[in-house]
């Protein structure tokens, strides 16, 4: 058992008392004072996961209480969750990155001997780590701020070598790699504006860079539906990766988890996957209907997937806000709608035995599985 989870049962047992002592105080207002006053312990002794878990509960519990009052106080003056730091995300990918340009950079400029590429590759690697923990010490980016200048590297270098490719019809030895360098260094210089002016969260990163890799998919799709070739094919997927990215830059909402947009993504590809099982079975005769199949179905595998989802990001809204998701399940039907989501732990009591005057009752924690309104 986790920590928090371990604290938690000891706060409820602290609030419980001894079981006979939980039947005969049997009004709300008391049990939630003692849930209130077994937070307060969990954070004197610096369990704060554990005391947020308590005083949420109660908040959804027995919000109208004075104790449910205090507790709503008490989240409310808290400061909001920060960002993890992306710092040992970006020295480890700095160091690939540099160990890489140790090799790009003497193949852009034509090297023939080794010796240039043996010293780029002893330097490379450390050089970007260097570099790294430097800009990480001086500018402290968070874990979204990171994963946008990594993906503004990876775009760039994609759409560096994909554009060459699309529009030159004479590609050198040297041409490429000049394309993989300028595209990838000037999407990490763009990566980095990005991070400092806007700030984004690990989720809207992963929203954004998901919707890229999404509108490549469905370049390839409309290259195919349209019968282009070559380059303009090819041009045509690269534009449909940019639409793509935009508009996630557009529409990434603020509280959207990296989670919700990777399951998203899952499910998406299960659809995809569903499509293609659908062409073996079918076997289609043209080539069109082969690729058209998998595209739909991905496309409501997306659909279905950020619908059933939502309950990841209201759930980590703060208790009692607007749009927070109240005790949650891992499945809920609401107004007819089936909707997927993390389950709650929840403080309980468990009759155990009849006394010989009231029930006697035990503290237990509850795992919502199913919750239905009509």
């Amino acid at each position: 058992m986790s920590r928090p989870l371990a604290a938690l049962a000891l706060a409820l047992a602290l609030a419980a008392g001894a079981p006979r002592a939980l039947a005969a105080q049997a009004t709300r207002a008391d049990s939630a004072a003692m849930l209130l006053d077994a937070a307060r312990r969990l954070e004197a002794q610096g369990q704060r996961a554990a005391s947020q878990a308590v005083l949420t509960q109660l908040l959804e519990r027995w919000a109208d209480t004075p104790a449910g009052m205090e507790a709503a106080r008490m989240i409310a003056q808290r400061p909001a969750p920060t960002e993890g730091s992306g710092r040992f995300r970006l020295l480890a990918w700095s160091t690939i990155y540099g160990a890489w340009l140790g090799i790009a950079v003497p193949a852009m400029a034509g090297a023939e001997s080794s010796t240039p590429y043996g010293v780029g590759l002893l330097l490379g690697g450390p050089a970007g780590l260097v570099l790294a923990n430097a800009y990480a010490r001086a500018v402290r980016p968070t874990a979204g701020q990171t994963d946008a200048i990594i993906f503004g590297s990876q775009w760039g270098s994609w759409q560096g070598l994909g554009w060459l490719l699309a529009t030159t019809s004479d590609v050198g030895d040297r041409t490429p790699f000049t394309a993989l360098v300028l595209g990838g260094v000037g999407g990490l210089v763009a990566g980095h504006v990005v991070a400092s002016s806007l700030h984004p969260t690990a989720g809207q990163t992963s929203f954004v860079s998901h919707a890229a890799d999404w509108g490549t998919w469905y370049g390839i799709v409309a290259a195919v539906l349209t019968d282009a070739e070559d380059d303009a094919a090819l041009g045509t997927i690269l534009v449909a990766g940019d639409v793509g990215l935009l508009a996630g830059a557009l529409g990434a909402p603020r509280d959207v988890s990296a989670g919700r947009v990777w399951l998203t993504s899952a499910i998406g590809i299960a659809g995809a996957a569903a499509g293609f099982g659908i062409d073996l079975l079918v076997k289609p005769d043209e080539d069109k209907i082969i690729l058209l199949i998998p595209a739909l179905t991905s496309a409501v595998g997306l659909v279905y997937g950020w619908h059933v989802t939502d309950d990841l990001d209201l759930r980590r809204r703060p208790a009692g806000a607007p749009g927070s998701a109240g005790a949650g399940a891992l499945l809920r039907l609401e107004n007819g709608r089936v909707r997927l989501g993390a389950p709650d732990v929840l403080p309980t009591l468990v009759k155990v035995a009849q006394g010989p005057r009231r029930p006697i009752y035990r503290p237990a924690l509850a795992v919502p599985l199913l919750r239905a309104t009509f």
